[in-house]
């Protein structure tokens, strides 16, 4: 992937990346050692990867899912989202969450196709701003969500009282 980096992540044509780049350390890699990977290939050549972990004990986290211009638009991480959904269920997960741009409407598009939600925004010096999008993967998790942030109820005020 790291030839591909630059055509899938948005370098200009001075090669230079829009997001902070910083270069791999033995942080890092530990950090990319603990991560699920998915790799896809078309034959031997890699065209995409799929990256995530566990953020706690019931939310997992898709760090990236980045394809090849080319092998985009073929509906493959949909087919793979679609797919994870029942074993990380299945495995005490209650919620999948991403970040992409808000300007990334293929990725928008394709999460929010998918059930996930605009839960939160994020900025950075990394990344700029992000969406934060959650996909509920039990009934619970999203009617407490639902209560919490979705549901408002307007209680009839008391009418004020004058002192004198």
């Amino acid at each position: 992937m790291t030839k591909e980096y630059p055509s899938i992540f948005g370098h200009n044509n001075d090669n230079q990346s829009r997001f902070l780049a910083e270069p791999m350390t033995d942080a890092k890699r530990r950090f990319c050692d603990e991560m699920d990977v998915l790799v896809f290939r078309d034959g031997a050549r890699i065209v995409g990867v799929m990256m995530g972990h566990p953020v706690d004990w019931s939310t997992y986290y898709w760090r990236t899912i980045a394809l090849l211009p080319e092998m985009q638009e073929r509906r493959i991480a949909t087919r793979v989202l679609e797919l994870t959904d029942a074993p990380l269920r299945a495995a005490g997960v209650a919620r999948l969450e991403g970040e992409c741009l808000p300007g990334n409407l293929r990725m928008v598009k394709m999460l929010t196709g998918q059930g996930y939600l605009v839960t939160s925004t994020v900025a950075s010096e990394r990344f700029g701003v992000l969406l934060r999008l959650t996909k509920f993967l039990v009934p619970e998790a999203r009617a407490v969500f639902d209560r919490q942030f979705s549901s408002m109820s307007f209680v009839n005020p008391q009418p004020s009282r004058r002192l004198s």
